[in-house]
């Protein structure tokens, strides 16, 4: 059995809301005043951001397309995002720290230009930050305070994996707890809960052939860009 959802998700386990609208969960504001990169940064920083907004996930992204949708679409206009290039660490980095994930949707992945932009045809760019464009700011909470997933659950069928990656694994008390981790954690791609273990399972990348019965797991599969 398969359920498609929404869910907004709080660090406490039971405060978890099933939803059918996104974007109430992102406090994300889009600047009206265009500057550079550098600038914008600032800017959302006075307007009591920590800067620029973190568009690490699937749902994060979704929400970050429909806010930005009239200057893009409309204006013809790009925002910057806070992901940049970090010199002391060797790679681009979201602003919070974290590691974009390898499916992020990133125009020009092997460009050297150091800040990162959403461009008005809906997908992520490098670029060198000096064009006067707004700006998406956000808070960088890591873990944060508050997350969202969304997705499908897949009551009594596993995964059928060839390769998997583990990110995380313990013992939790129920399923909806191990879906909330899941959705804290950017690089999750789905989540096994096994009810006769209570052990949850966070996965990153993997490659499937499908799923298998099985009576003790609920897989919850989390959207993708």
């Amino acid at each position: 059995m398969e359920l498609n959802i929404w869910v907004l998700l709080h660090t406490i386990p039971t405060a978890i809301v099933l939803r059918h609208t996104v974007g109430v969960m992102f406090d994300f504001h889009l600047t009206e005043k265009k500057f550079n990169f550098t600038l914008q940064d600032h800017n959302c920083k006075s307007l009591g951001y920590d800067g620029l907004a973190i568009v690490s996930t699937p749902e994060a992204f979704e929400y970050a397309i429909k806010i930005t949708y009239y200057i893009r679409t409309v204006l013809g206009l790009n925002a910057f995002v806070g992901n940049r290039y970090y010199a002391d660490q060797g790679q681009f980095l979201w602003d919070d720290g974290s590691v974009p994930r390898s499916d992020l949707p990133l125009r020009n992945p092997n460009g050297h230009e150091p800040y990162v932009r959403l461009r008005n045809f809906g997908v992520f760019e490098r670029g060198w930050g000096t064009w006067l464009q707004p700006g998406l700011c956000g808070n960088h909470d890591n873990p944060p305070k508050q997350s969202s997933a969304s997705g499908s659950i897949k009551h009594g069928e596993q995964l059928q994996t060839t390769t998997r990656t583990v990110l995380s694994e313990g013992t939790v008390l129920s399923h909806l707890e191990c879906f909330v981790l899941c959705g804290m954690d950017p690089q999750c791609r789905s989540a096994e809960f096994n009810s006769d273990l209570l052990t949850c399972a966070i996965l990153g990348e993997y490659k499937s052939s499908g799923t298998t019965s099985n009576a003790h797991v609920r897989t919850f599969v989390r959207q993708t860009f």
